[in-house]
């Protein structure tokens, strides 16, 4: 690991040691402590655990003059498969992978899961899920 990791850097959280194993999230540095010689890391959210350094990889954030789609604390829809609607949620991060815009939501249970542009919608928009013209409510 070369990267410099800094409170408030954001960072992909992994499952094991060397970046290997799933991805368990993506979250902002909030505390960095030393315990015996091994420098720890601590996210923002409050159930997070401390995190060696080899767990975690620094997210890129979008190049400065880029305006995406999507701002950070911007309420959406979140579509998956065939445009089907799931959930409503904020965009809370946004990080350039692969030359594109990922927006990562709150609140999820896939905190790895990042979502292009063309999956989200604002919430202002209305909702175009042709399943429920059948759905009694």
């Amino acid at each position: 690991m070369n990267e410099l990791i800094e409170v408030g850097n954001l960072v992909f959280v992994y499952q094991y040691s060397d970046c290997r194993g799933p991805c368990i999230g993506l979250d902002a540095v909030a505390e960095i402590r030393e315990n015996k010689g091994v420098t720890l890391y601590r996210m923002v959210r409050e159930d997070s655990a401390w995190y060696e350094a080899d767990r975690l990889r620094v997210a890129e954030r979008p190049p400065a003059g880029i305006d995406p789609k999507f701002n950070i604390g911007d309420r959406v829809r979140c579509y998956g498969t065939y445009r089907i609607y799931f959930m409503t949620a904020v965009v809370e991060h946004i990080v350039w992978f692969e030359n594109k815009a990922d927006y990562y939501v709150f609140p999820t249970e896939t905190p790895w899961y990042g979502y292009n542009e063309n999956s989200l919608s604002l919430a202002d928009d209305s909702v175009n899920t042709p399943e429920w013209n059948n759905m009694i409510f």
